[in-house]
């Protein structure tokens, strides 16, 4: 019956035919994008109690990184934000309910992410965020943590817990750093890197020498966390000034190509 369906989907379209490949994946409840981790497979590079930097190899394989970076390039709405010349896609956080090729590739990696850090801190998390990121040549990240902004503010403190992977590994730099614990990643295509994202992990990118580095980068929270009032007061207020931020770029973008076209 499968091979009978994929035949049949040969006349059609390349979008089309992996839609329907993706069904009889989905159907048969095996996916080839997504590997099902096993214990030997998590690589702690830092465990402490408190504090856990874990590399699992080959989370994802080439045809789900094809897949994610060829439908994102096809997309509108890559900024210029954050990391020096380093670009991010938002859309992926509006993933919901659509059931297309890109959108349940990325609902299921999530899913096995999820599963991951449940593992690892052997306590459920909830999803906050997640982004696609493209650094052209001469992009790079200076130090930074993820729950705070770069002049030590409070920023998103519910983003307790990150996870970068890299889509592949065809470009020179790039690196992953923790300067305060001597760590440098090389990348790898399609493993992924778990740690707490606070200021116990300050961490950085190297400079992209040649070629594009893609990188999907999420951003988790223990569902037991508890906030108080000034928490919440603070992460409300930074929600207002990104909106604002993105906002502004968009209006910057728009002004940019107006002149272009004239």
């Amino acid at each position: 019956m499968i091979l009978l369906v994929i035949i049949l989907d040969l006349t059609m379209n390349e979008e089309q035919l992996w839609f329907n490949k993706e069904k009889i994946i989905l159907e048969n409840n095996d996916s080839i994008f997504i590997k099902k981790i096993k214990n030997h497979e998590f690589n702690y590079i830092k465990n402490e109690k408190n504090n856990k930097i874990v590399e699992i190899k080959d989370i994802v394989s080439k045809d789900f990184s094809k897949i994610i970076i060829q439908k994102s390039e096809e997309m509108n709405g890559w900024k210029k934000v954050g990391f020096h010349k380093a670009e991010v896609l938002e859309q992926v956080n509006n993933v919901g309910e659509k059931n297309d090729m890109f959108s349940n590739c990325i609902k299921e990696y999530m899913e096995n992410v999820k599963a991951i850090f449940n593992k690892i801190y052997n306590k459920p998390v909830i999803f906050k965020s997640i982004y696609i990121q493209k650094w052209p040549p001469g992009s790079y990240g200076l130090k930074h943590n993820d729950t705070h902004n770069l002049d030590g503010s409070p920023g998103f403190i519910d983003w307790k817990l990150s996870v970068l992977l890299y889509l592949h590994s065809d470009f020179v730099g790039g690196k992953l750093e923790f300067p305060d614990h001597n760590i440098s990643i090389v990348p790898n295509q399609g493993s992924g890197y778990f740690f707490e994202g606070g200021p116990q992990n300050e961490h950085q990118v190297t400079t992209i020498e040649t070629g594009l580095r893609y990188t999907i980068v999420s951003f988790w929270d223990f569902e037991d966390s508890v906030y108080d009032k000034n928490d919440i007061l603070t992460l409300k207020e930074n929600e207002k000034k990104w909106a604002e931020y993105m906002k502004n770029k968009n209006l910057q973008i728009v002004a940019e190509s107006d002149i272009i076209k004239k």
